[in-house]
């Protein structure tokens, strides 16, 4: 595994980075945003990135600043776009005409979309457990800012995720073509599966990632 260790320094600015390079060439990177609670360190994060290294893919992951400064509280929005930005910036300086996609984990996959849909224009936004409503409120889905994307998007969402009622955000993703659904049986909003390893949960994610992101680099 290669990984680097990088410090992002834009303006105001200032965080670390990690970057799974694969040592064969690859098409494509994905810039991932990690959640609320946990960091780009996360065991999910390392899990999807070793794996899609190893499949060629690169992957490029970075803390928000709240993290950076070991703070619980989440920083407002408009300061995680920015640190978004940011790293986006960096990747594009060494992308070398690979083909940028952009995603993450719940809180991360939420600033993704609203720079897709805003923005910026990756290839494709990838969403591990996007937070679609408030926890036992599926009747409070947010549905604007995905409506307004036109890129394609892959939406990962555990069975038992309290953000996202399969039965009723499946319409709304329904509501467009460039849109995919994949439901993890029995996975919680982190897709901790009972009764099964997070390795193995780990490369079942990675194997949908790597699909959708062959597919639309070809």
């Amino acid at each position: 595994m290669v990984v680097e260790h990088i410090q992002i320094s834009q303006e105001e600015v200032v965080t670390s980075a990690l970057y799974n390079v694969p040592s064969v060439d690859s098409t494509a990177i994905l810039v991932l945003a990690h959640g609320s609670s946990e960091g780009m360190r996360s065991d999910l994060f390392d899990g999807v990135s070793n794996h899609l290294e190893l499949a060629g893919i690169s992957v490029f992951r970075f803390n928000f600043p709240y993290i950076e400064m070991e703070r619980r509280t989440p920083d407002r929005s408009e300061k995680l776009e920015s640190c978004f930005q940011a790293a986006l910036s960096y990747v594009e300086k060494r992308s070398e005409e690979k083909k940028i996609f952009i995603g993450g984990k719940s809180l991360g996959a939420r600033i993704a979309v609203k720079l897709a849909s805003t923005s910026y224009r990756p290839h494709g936004v990838v969403c591990l457990g996007y937070p679609f409503h408030p926890p036992g409120k599926p009747d409070r889905i947010n549905g604007e800012v995905i409506r307004t994307l036109n890129v394609p998007t892959l939406f990962l969402q555990g069975e038992k995720d309290p953000f996202a009622k399969i039965n009723h955000i499946r319409p709304l993703i329904e509501e467009s073509r460039q849109f995919s659904l994949i439901e993890i049986s029995g996975g919680d909003h982190s897709f901790n599966v009972k009764n099964q390893s997070n390795s193995l949960v780990h490369a079942l994610l990675s194997r949908h990632v790597e699909t959708f992101i062959t597919k639309l680099s070809r």
